[in-house]
């Protein structure tokens, strides 16, 4: 499967087929499509990562404008390896009951090759949240963030030559609210696609692809979530226009103070 979407990267009718309004929508169901079928080659080319993120809120419960921490760490197996770290605010804004925003800047110290490289990152996000459905227990979510990253121009740059890069993501997410299997809160599966310019190239195309098969969502106390999750990773390489595939499995822990004691 994957030598297919390496075949269909490399057709040269294929800036025509993008620019067709039908057909450029079944491009994220290509890409989705192949990461759910090539899951052992996914594993051989990239191995298994491991991404812990936590999130804490330090805002009241109920106001409209809300304060948070965000922070991550990407390792490889054995957590040896340490492939990225982000951390920085968010600021976000309810402006309807199912429609929020939010802006965030993250500093990102990422592994480059051999060596690690601090990097910018400017978020602005857009989430409807649609009413659920059969009874609240069904769950349908768009998030539509869009990114500016500043970062060293190239490997080899001299000090202080840095270039921006933008890109735009939207991530599809179906969930289901269970009524308190033990402290399991949810069940919920997502996709998300990625769009903009490749690192350091410039060029505008699909980029990135993510799926998550398989999400859990666990109510570890009253002001504490955490998610637990396996996600299968789709990376196109502009260089060599090839596709990188990787497993991850990841947690989320989300603090929200504020609810303590309720």
């Amino acid at each position: 499967m994957i030598e297919m979407i390496e075949m269909i990267a490399r057709v040269e009718s294929w800036p025509r087929i993008r620019r067709g309004g039908g057909r450029r929508r079944l491009l994220p169901l290509v890409f989705t499509l192949a990461t759910i079928l090539s899951p052992t080659r996914a594993q051989a080319s990239g191995g298994v990562q491991y991404w812990s993120q936590g999130y804490v809120e330090v805002s009241p419960e109920k106001s409209k404008l809300r304060l948070g921490i965000y922070g991550e760490v990407r390792t490889t197996e054995r957590a040896l390896n340490v492939l990225g770290i982000f951390v920085g605010p968010t600021l976000s804004y309810e402006i309807l009951p199912y429609l929020q925003t939010s802006v965030s800047a993250k500093l990102l110290v990422l592994r480059m090759g051999g060596e690690y490289e601090q990097w910018q990152r400017l978020d602005l996000e857009l989430t409807p949240k649609p009413p659920r459905l059969i009874g609240g227990h069904l769950g349908l979510g768009l998030r539509n963030r869009a990114e500016l990253f500043r970062h060293p121009a190239s490997p080899d740059a001299a000090s202080g030559v840095t270039s921006t890069t933008i890109r735009a993501r939207h991530r599809l997410e179906i969930d289901i609210t269970l009524d308190r299997a033990w402290r399991l809160k949810k069940i919920y599966v997502n996709n998300e696609w990625f769009w903009g310019q490749h690192f350091r190239h410039g060029s505008l195309g699909f980029t990135e692809n993510r799926l998550t098969p398989l999400g859990l969502q666990f109510e570890v106390s009253s002001f504490a979530r955490l998610n637990v999750f396996y996600l299968v990773q789709l990376v196109h390489n502009e260089k060599s226009n090839h596709w990188r595939m990787a497993t991850c499995v990841g947690t989320f822990l989300t603090i929200q103070p504020a609810r303590a004691g309720r």
